[in-house]
């Protein structure tokens, strides 16, 4: 009888998910391992390029060593997968030497949108000095590139579009794509005339079915849109998301073909928008990375800052104004902090939610009517249920521990607590959802500082809720922590 071969011993498994923890504690180890520059090159030249960068990272002192003994092409492939300031200190350290042509090979090798990045991040003296001893032809298209605003489709795209041209047959534009050599992973490919007009995007699929003597030009999808080259890279995101594309035509004025975009910069603009975001609502500087420099991330924060300073004033003047009540019930200090907090929880729910909504743009002028009466209900259905809860665990505080702080007359203070919560997060939620729509609406980016904007209106209003009452019940809280 034949044997009867396994399978598994004929054909190699398919590589598995990395556990990224797993593997980063391997390369720490291997770094460890290796400390010289020559050594730990050799002992990573096998890893994956987004790996090297990571160890390059962690160690920025040695990193231009180690990019030295690494091919060129690897080197450029790690430079494109670091953080763009440490990549940007390699090269700068590479100029300094007067190594600029090693500066300008490992740029040559990198994909011209990456390699366009990284240029934007040196010094304009630095990135001459690279365009000169670059390639004519690709300085260039990198000047080209450098001149878009990073943030707009033009920054984006790769300009080494591969583009088919109209009047060809199905065999011989078959014949031209198997000449191509491309990592982009392309479902579609742009239809140019003779003046690099976009005519329409060429679906892979048709071509392959088409019979070989049909002339290209009626396989279009004509449906296919193609992207603006100065369009904002939020809407060049949300264009993809919209439309499940792959990949998406960049073009001019003119509707001249000038590069595409793949949606793996798309994943990247993501990436980068929601990290942007996060930070602007807390008042850090939207574009500071972790290896952003001092200087940088001082402006970025810094002004911010002394706003948040400013914010306080009003929380400040409602303690002020109820100096007196709180010198007759001092406890009420005790929780003070707590209803401005809650307050600000509950705010800062509602401007997330909003953010998110105004990001993935579902916030239409038609639907705010209805979302603001949702968000008064939601404030006073939680005001209610954790006034309640105030109310209850005061209570029982006062039964269990008379002598702590407030006495067995707990219940009236939570009382007090809980009613001026079911106002406060009224409010607080309608702020929460207010404050982005009128930055937005005054033409301001709305996720610039809101969050401390709404501490601001926050923190007055829960102060102001809870010791108003205080003061319109006093009589009531006479000798409660007395």
């Amino acid at each position: 009888m034949a044997e009867i071969n396994d399978p598994s011993q004929e054909r190699p498994s398919l590589p598995r998910v990395i556990d990224e923890q797993v593997e980063s504690q391997r390369l720490e180890a291997i770094a460890r391992e290796y400390p010289e520059p020559q050594a730990l090159a050799e002992a990573i030249a096998e890893e994956r390029a987004q790996d090297v960068a990571d160890v390059l990272e962690d160690r920025p002192d040695s990193a231009v060593e180690v990019v030295a003994e690494l091919g060129v092409d690897d080197a450029a492939e790690v430079l494109s997968h670091m953080e763009l300031s440490l990549a940007a200190g390699v090269l700068e350290e590479l100029i300094d030497a007067d190594l600029i042509r090693e500066a300008s090979d490992l740029l040559e090798g990198m994909e011209p949108d990456d390699a366009a990045d990284l240029l934007n991040e040196l010094q304009p003296s630095d990135r001459n000095h690279i365009f000169v001893a670059m390639d004519a032809v690709l300085s260039r298209r990198l000047r080209t590139l450098c001149a878009y605003d990073e943030d707009t489709a033009g920054g984006i795209m790769n300009p080494d579009a591969l583009a088919l041209e109209a009047g060809f047959s199905v065999r011989r534009s078959v014949d031209k794509i198997r000449t191509w050599e491309t990592s982009e992973h392309v479902t579609h490919l742009p239809l140019v005339d003779g003046e690099q007009r976009l005519l329409g995007m060429l679906p892979l699929r048709r071509l392959l079915l088409a019979p070989p003597d049909s002339v290209v030009d009626g396989l279009i999808d004509e449906t296919y849109e193609s992207l603006p080259v100065q369009l904002d890279q939020e809407s060049v995101a949300a264009a993809f998301d919209r439309h499940g594309y792959v990949l998406m035509p960049v073009v001019d004025d003119l509707d001249r073909l000038l590069g595409i975009i793949t949606v793996d910069d798309v994943i990247d603009i993501i990436r980068e928008e929601a990290t942007e975001d996060a930070q602007k609502q807390v008042g850090a500087g939207g574009y500071e990375a972790v290896w952003s420099t001092s200087i940088e991330k001082y402006r970025g924060r810094t002004p911010w800052l002394m706003v948040s300073v400013l914010s306080l004033i009003p929380a400040l003047g409602v303690v002020a104004l109820f100096k007196d009540t709180i010198e007759q019930v001092a406890v009420l200090a005790v929780l003070m902090p707590l209803a401005a907090a809650i307050t600000g929880n509950a705010g800062h729910q509602a401007l997330a939610v909003t953010l998110r909504g105004i990001t993935l743009n579902e916030m239409r002028r038609v639907r705010i009517g209805r979302l603001l009466r949702r968000e008064i209900v939601v404030g006073l259905s939680s005001g209610i249920s954790l006034g309640v809860l105030v109310v209850v665990l005061l209570a029982i505080l006062g039964w269990l521990a008379p002598s702590v702080l407030m006495g067995q007359d707990n219940w009236k203070l939570g009382s007090i607590l809980g009613l001026s919560m079911t106002v406060s997060l009224s409010i607080g939620t309608i702020a929460g959802v207010s404050i982005p729509l009128l930055m937005r609406r005054l033409g301001f980016d709305p996720a610039q500082s809101s969050a401390i904007f709404l501490i601001m209106i926050t923190d007055a209003i829960g102060l102001l809720s809870f010791l108003g009452f205080a003061a319109l019940g006093l009589r009531w809280l006479q000798g409660v922590g007395a």
